[in-house]
């Protein structure tokens, strides 16, 4: 419930012995999709909403797995050479659909959806602090809310 809050982080213009450097950064929307969510008036009960969940899921994934191919060809990486993608899941079953959509094992997709749920905007990181073992680079952090918004963040060390 109080997911949102956890997600802060310290930034910093100069690098620190512990510091990785966000390098790039998108964050996208879309105009279609939106018979996938429909807020409806029920009587008695109020407004509720919709969700289409395996149309939903599907598009995130797809999404997802489109926006780090995007990210790393822009960024000169292949991103089968990605050390790690940290990913929101909206279910448990997404890291692992993710993984597969991008040929990488599905070690290399970092997720806590699983095993803690939908945590909102910490569950990137989240999935990062409880990676057991020292974080590398470059890593790709990918999220996409209800498939019509996303995101990714790229971070590397630093130079």
């Amino acid at each position: 419930l109080f997911g949102d809050a956890t997600a802060a982080c310290v930034l910093t213009g100069q690098p620190t012995t512990a510091s990785i450097r966000l390098r790039d950064i998108v964050l996208a929307t879309s105009c279609t999709g939106g018979d996938l969510l429909r807020p409806q008036h029920e009587p008695g009960r109020g407004v509720t909403l919709h969700m289409d969940g395996v149309p939903l899921a599907q598009r995130a994934v797809r999404i997802m797995a489109d926006t780090v191919r995007q990210m790393s060809q822009r960024n000169g990486l292949m991103w089968n050479n990605l050390a790690a993608v940290v990913a929101h899941g909206g279910n448990g079953r997404m890291p692992a659909l993710l993984a597969r959509r991008l040929s990488l094992p599905a070690e290399r997709v970092w997720s806590e959806t699983a095993r803690m749920g939908n945590l909102g905007s910490a569950s990137l990181p989240v999935a990062w602090a409880s990676h057991a073992g020292p974080i590398i680079t470059p890593a790709i952090w990918t999220a996409v809310g209800a498939g019509l918004q996303w995101g990714a963040a790229l971070f590397d060390a630093p130079t």
